[in-house]
């Protein structure tokens, strides 16, 4: 668990209780400092300095969002796993993160009129597989231009090692436990008799889900969160970790439900990591980088 201090706070780890039997670890640091340990784990090595630097002011922007909307009961602002930014810490900096992060000094993302400009959860993902995503393919939020989505960007994502996957089968029985285990609503289905996407995106990403079981019952959730509940319970189900994103199609199969046709990894919405590096191939700055994918949005030094 990661918590940001002052520029001038030179950090410490402390111990917070969680129950009788564990306590949370907590790492006190500079937003800075943290970008430097975030950028060499969700980027490699050898890519470009324009998506280095395209990725930590987003990858700013997300942790000092985060930060500012964080609920203060709670004793930390991230995690440092893909639930927020993998940070590596330390042992993972690298001068081309340092470089990156002292180029990009407290620039951040925002939207809005001249003088009235607001910060946004800048949300990114590996590879869209082809458009980036609205923010509403993962969750409900008042629209903003820079996260509407839409945008082609097939051409950028086509060379990723990510931009295709392989069909995925996971059986009806398998899915009834994920959301069952998920979701409240979902333990008065008996089991699962069927998936039919109800909504997709006009590019043909699905984005709501209608489950029935056999008596007919059914609930109606988000494709995404559908994904999200298998990687849950990935270690009990076959190919529940398997579905890189909800780029895909999805048929009945009689007993299971197959996703195929699938394509990037992650959630697409936002700024894709492999989209970027092919930008910058193409001398695209960063700051072009990150106009392409969150249209509107303006870069501006916070601190």
């Amino acid at each position: 668990l990661l918590r940001f201090g002052e520029r001038e706070f030179r950090g410490g780890v402390f111990l917070h209780p969680a129950g009788e039997e564990a306590f949370h670890v907590v790492n006190f640091l500079d937003a800075e400092s943290y970008l430097a340990g975030v950028l060499s784990e969700e980027l490699y090595p050898h890519w470009s300095v324009a998506t280095y630097e395209a990725q930590a002011i987003a990858a700013r922007t997300f942790a000092i969002y985060t930060m500012n909307h964080r609920d203060i009961q709670q004793w930390y602002d991230v995690v440092a796993t893909q639930a927020s930014q993998v940070y590596g810490g330390a042992s993972a900096e690298s001068g081309r993160a340092w470089s990156a992060v002292r180029r990009t000094h407290g620039k951040v993302l925002t939207y809005g009129p001249t003088g009235q400009e607001k910060m946004f959860l800048a949300q990114y993902s590996a590879s869209n597989g082809g458009y980036v995503n609205g923010v509403d393919v993962i969750r409900s939020v008042d629209e903003i231009m820079p996260f509407r989505g839409g945008q082609r960007d097939a051409r950028d994502n086509e060379w990723s090692k990510r931009y295709r996957w392989p069909a995925v089968k996971i059986s009806k029985a398998d899915i009834h436990l994920a959301i069952t285990e998920r979701y409240k609503s979902a333990r008065a289905l008996t089991d699962v008799s069927k998936v039919i996407v109800v909504e997709t995106t006009s590019y043909g990403v699905p984005v709501w889900l209608d489950i029935f079981d056999s008596a007919g019952k059914n609930i109606r959730i988000r494709a995404y969160d559908l994904r999200s509940c298998l990687q849950r319970v990935s270690g009990r189900v076959a190919g529940g970790g398997a579905i890189r994103s909800i780029n895909c199609k999805i048929r009945d199969i009689g007993d299971a439900i197959e996703f195929y046709d699938g394509r990037g990894f992650g959630h697409g919405v936002g700024l894709s990591q492999w989209g970027a590096e092919a930008k910058a191939r193409r001398n695209w700055p960063a700051e072009k980088i990150l106009q392409f994918y969150y249209p509107g949005a303006k870069v501006l030094e916070m601190y």
